[in-house]
């Protein structure tokens, strides 16, 4: 990523926090869409963290991850980050996750988050929260590389879950970043369906700082 580039983000995300308009959304989508990711070696960064333990392991007391639908409780979380950029106003990371693995259930408090997908296939399920531990799904599908970029905002899909399919790498641009001291911890939440349709019932697992 160049200064210039860089410089552009920085300055397209504070305009968006200070009037999150569907105009100023599109521009950060834009500079998503253009953003050169021919950098990365991505089968060479897969393989290379294939030897190596993931980084950010998630804690249970059954030492297992919150599934996503259909996923045995035994999946473990394996998934690898890389921080690209990060100040008060943006952060865009790089994801690798390994075919079978997942990103547990997972929030982003008051957060827009934008998606590309650079390579392979994976199932999304995403919810909207109802209360304060009943949310319903409004997103159960498989994205792929080439697809529209996949948005969350603070009130639609915040909620969400990724189970890789194929080897899968993305890059998320977070408008603002995580920071806890702000309000914005990364919560892990386990969840189970209810039985009425679409709806589910969760709970608080973990708090990433």
């Amino acid at each position: 990523m160049t200064v210039n580039h860089a410089s552009e983000l920085e300055a397209l995300a504070e305009a968006f926090l200070g009037q999150p308009e569907p105009g100023r959304l599109g521009a950060l989508r834009r500079w998503l869409e253009t953003f050169d990711t021919s950098v990365f070696d991505l089968i060479g960064l897969f393989a290379m963290f294939s030897r190596t333990p993931p980084n950010r392991p998630v804690r249970r007391p059954d030492s297992a991850s919150p599934p996503l639908p259909g996923q045995p409780d035994a999946a473990r979380a394996s998934w690898h980050t890389l921080e690209m950029f990060d100040t008060p106003h943006a952060a865009v990371k790089l994801f690798l996750v390994p075919a079978q693995s997942n990103i547990p259930i997972h929030d982003h408090p008051g957060m827009t988050v934008l998606m590309r997908v650079l390579i392979g296939r994976a199932r999304i399920t995403a919810w909207d929260w109802m209360d304060e531990n009943l949310a319903s799904v409004c997103f159960d599908r498989e994205v792929k590389a080439g697809d529209p970029i996949y948005v969350t905002t603070p009130d639609a899909g915040n909620l969400h879950a990724i189970r890789a399919v194929t080897d899968f790498a993305f890059v998320d641009l977070l408008v603002p970043p995580y920071a806890p001291a702000q309000g914005r911890a990364c919560r892990i939440y386990s969840g189970s369906p209810t039985g009425q349709s679409g709806q589910w019932q969760f709970r608080l697992s973990d708090i990433y700082a």
